[in-house]
């Protein structure tokens, strides 16, 4: 009953979907501002957000990734001894993904990103975005 009570009450966290932050950096090239950068971790879809301090625009949107290599395959393997065959299946996990996204500021400014991702336990990846001003940034995490 206890551990019943208990898995009851941690459903809703395992439910939620929350994926955590990982903090990084927006470098704008034609100045050299760096601003702070975080992205979710997720399997797909996850949030971003951006604050530049020198103005003090607040940076907030989505992407969404698609992951490439890994997969699966199947394969027969035989028993001489028994006389027998069985069909195995093998997994691979991704190799990288790569994603695409937009921030919104909250003066106006809107920041279009590509990433490369290399998955795991604690992703990282790198990528450039251009705003509707024509201002280029490098962004890592």
């Amino acid at each position: 009953m206890r551990l019943f009570q208990l898995l009851a009450g941690l459903m809703p966290l395992m439910l939620c979907g929350c994926g955590v932050m990982l903090r990084g950096s927006m470098d704008r090239l034609e100045d050299g501002a760096a601003l702070p950068f975080a992205i979710q971790t997720s399997y797909g879809t996850g949030s971003m957000e951006a604050t530049d301090p020198a103005t003090g625009e607040v940076f907030t949107g989505q992407y969404t990734g698609i992951t490439q290599g890994g997969g699966s395959s199947f394969g027969t393997i035989y028993n001489a001894q028994m006389m027998q065959t069985s069909t195995v299946q093998t997994f691979s996990r991704p190799t990288h993904a790569t994603a695409r996204g937009t921030l919104r500021g909250n003066m106006g400014t809107v920041v279009q990103v590509a990433l490369d991702i290399k998955p795991g336990l604690r992703p990282s990846g790198h990528g450039e975005g251009m705003d509707n001003k024509g201002r280029h940034y490098q962004v890592r995490f």
